[in-house]
């Protein structure tokens, strides 16, 4: 009897543990911020080349690992409005994780910009696995946070 509730027990950790595949898409962004500011014509104009990291993020690893983002889309250049329609597959481990899409503008000649973040909890997705659904779709907008 000891040795059902142990198994028991271990599945449910499994589950609650086990490494579950998300399928992303990275569509676009609207109304970046000015990044690049250069003269046209005797008028300052302010443009960005923007490009989006993603990865999961858990702060608990975090402590130890500092975050490294698994993908990149290509860079958009001259938009304050990108389109990308990146499409990534990401793993995680369950509710301590959170999606981050990170967008940044690319320079030539120096370090690239850092735009903002979005966080996305997997806790809905979590619950729509354990609760037998194959399939989660969930095309929102989310707004960029910036570090500060």
């Amino acid at each position: 009897d000891d040795d059902a509730q142990g198994l028991a027990r271990a599945k449910a950790k499994a589950r609650t543990l086990g490494e579950w595949t998300l399928d992303i898409k990275v569509m676009q962004a609207r109304n970046l911020p000015k990044s690049d500011m250069m003269f046209m014509d005797r008028f300052l104009v302010g443009m960005a080349d923007p490009y989006a990291t993603v990865g999961m993020r858990n702060r608990r690893r975090e402590r130890k690992d500092p975050y490294v983002p698994e993908h990149k889309t290509e860079v958009k250049m001259s938009t304050l409005n990108p389109e990308w329609n990146a499409q990534f597959r990401v793993q995680f481990s369950g509710v301590q994780d959170e999606l981050s899409v990170q967008i940044w503008d690319w320079d030539k000649y120096k370090y690239d910009d850092y735009i903002g973040e979005a966080l996305i909890p997997t806790v809905p997705l979590v619950h729509a696995f354990t609760a037998g659904q194959a399939e989660f779709s969930n095309s929102n907008w989310y707004e960029l946070y910036d570090k500060k």
